[in-house]
């Protein structure tokens, strides 16, 4: 039997996200950036959040092997280093930008890969951004968040051969 190889698609896209060039202007902390699960109000932090993942394709070879393309959803949140009021002008900045800045590194290929094959129709995409000042607490009360949430996708493909017995 030809054996499973674990993957991690997860610390790819966290050192990718972390080459984001304008972070320090607005003012993004990405210093303790996490993979885990949100909203740790003891210490909350920047963090990628893996949500699933869809087939978009599955196709076989004359050999029966697959090849089978898959959309991984994830979502992103980030941290702003300072509890100052953000005005909507910046938060538009920002978000706008960084989703410009994904188009722009997926047309350079700059993106990373996932696929475990050559595949031109790798992409990663952002969007619908959202800025979060404050949010609820157990006890009624707000916590102060200042944190950016933004989806990504990301299309890889992955081959798997079949094995054949004799």
């Amino acid at each position: 039997m030809i054996p499973y190889e674990t993957r991690d698609i997860i610390t790819p896209i966290v050192n990718f996200i972390k080459t984001c060039p304008f972070v320090e202007e607005f003012s993004i902390d990405l210093s303790e950036m996490e993979i885990g699960q949100f909203m740790n109000m003891d210490k909350p932090s920047s963090m990628l959040e893996y949500t699933g993942s869809s087939i978009v394709s599955d196709e076989s070879d004359i050999n029966d092997n697959r090849i089978i393309t898959r959309q991984g959803n994830f979502q992103l949140y980030l941290l702003k280093k300072s509890d100052n009021k953000v005005y909507q002008k910046n938060t538009t900045l920002f978000i706008d930008n960084f989703e410009q800045w994904i188009d722009y590194c997926q047309i350079n290929d700059l993106i990373p890969k996932i696929s475990n094959i050559p595949f031109k129709g790798e992409k990663m995409t952002a969007q619908n951004g959202m800025f979060f000042d404050r949010v609820p607490t157990e006890d009624g009360g707000f916590m102060e968040l200042n944190q950016y949430m933004i989806q990504l996708t990301k299309t890889y493909q992955i081959f798997y051969e079949k094995e054949f017995e004799l």
